[in-house]
């Protein structure tokens, strides 16, 4: 955790499970998932900009749905960690 004391975002994540008194499991998930969605909005706002109909804006947020996992240009780093981290 060397790396985590620089960074709100654990103690954001501990103040939340402190709040309100779920596991911290369960606190984890709920904000992997918002982050999940919270890439997708910023991608849908993003693909409004470029694009005008709503199929297109679509098409982007899918590929970017399937494409989370695919590491970029043939090296480790992905989209989105996997993990929830800082």
């Amino acid at each position: 955790m060397l790396h985590a004391h620089l960074s709100f975002f654990p103690d954001m994540v501990a103040g939340s499970a402190r709040l309100t008194r779920l596991p911290i499991e369960f606190v984890i998930f709920a904000w992997h998932a918002a982050s999940i969605f919270l890439l997708f909005l910023g991608s849908w706002r993003l693909a409004g900009v470029c694009f005008q109909r709503d199929s297109a804006r679509w098409g982007g947020v899918v590929l970017l749905a399937a494409l989370l996992s695919v590491p970029v240009a043939g090296t480790a780093l992905t989209i989105m960690d996997p993990y929830l981290t800082a």
